[in-house]
């Protein structure tokens, strides 16, 4: 019950409007905050599964937003979302690269170079088995190996020669 004064001015009236504002509010914000962590964590967990919930929260709430205030206070939300998201990815693309976080998750060692495992094919002979269309398999012996033509197609049955093994990758052509 307010209550009034001796000149009828209200002087006090139930919170409870208040309360429900802020209450919706809260939501809103609190759904904004967990949208740029979850984004933020995209940086550790792989998948796209933590931005994927993050882009969900952002968007819920600016149509929480419009939803509770109108178009005005929805407006504004959806400019703090796309703030957020443009700030979080200038922040990430400019200094993530050079923090301590970065020199953890990015390998800097050097790489060793595979050992070539068809390197005794070179120079022998087989059979297409499928299409070389550039790729596809060719039988040399008892062994099935992935191979590519060196540009013209070789039908199936067809005998090829290996020319050339750089790693995994044997090139073919037809004899």
């Amino acid at each position: 019950m307010p209550t009034v004064s001796e000149s009828g001015f209200v002087l006090s009236t139930s919170r409870r409007p208040q309360l429900a504002y802020t209450v919706r509010m809260e939501a809103v914000v609190a759904l904004l905050i967990a949208g740029a962590l979850l984004f933020a964590a995209e940086v550790y967990l792989p998948g796209l599964i933590a931005a994927k919930f993050g882009f969900v929260a952002l968007i819920s709430a600016v149509a929480l937003a419009f939803v509770r205030f109108g178009v005005s206070g929805g407006t504004w939300t959806l400019v703090a979302a796309v703030g957020i998201v443009g700030l979080g990815g200038f922040a990430y693309f400019r200094f993530f690269g050079r923090s301590p976080a970065a020199r953890r998750l990015i390998s800097r060692g050097v790489s060793v170079t595979p050992t070539p495992v068809h390197e005794k094919l070179l120079n022998q002979t087989g059979r297409s088995v499928t299409p070389l269309r550039p790729g596809g398999i060719a039988q040399f012996g008892l062994e099935r190996v992935d191979v590519v033509s060196e540009g013209e197609p070789v039908e199936i049955d067809q005998p090829v020669l290996v020319i050339g093994v750089e790693g995994h990758r044997v090139v073919v052509r037809p004899v």
